[in-house]
């Protein structure tokens, strides 16, 4: 990179808002959708076979969904 690329890239940089609060409710958030992803597959299995989600499972994703935080 050239120096007014530099430039540039930092400038761009001391725009955005680091906050360490946004960051820790981001990777919070990230690991609840982890979450949700990696037991999918209870849910699909309920819908394809009729076999029910266990409810500490239905009740751990419940909890999971309301804690995601969007913004």
């Amino acid at each position: 990179m050239n120096e007014a690329q530099i430039a540039e890239v930092l400038q761009f940089l001391n725009t955005l808002d680091v906050s360490e609060e946004r960051s820790r409710r981001y990777a919070q958030s990230r690991q609840l959708l982890d979450y949700l992803a990696s037991t999918d597959w209870y849910v699909i299995r309920a819908l394809e076979t009729g076999v029910p989600v266990p409810q500490d499972v239905r009740e751990a994703r419940a909890r999971a969904r309301e804690a995601i935080q969007w913004s």
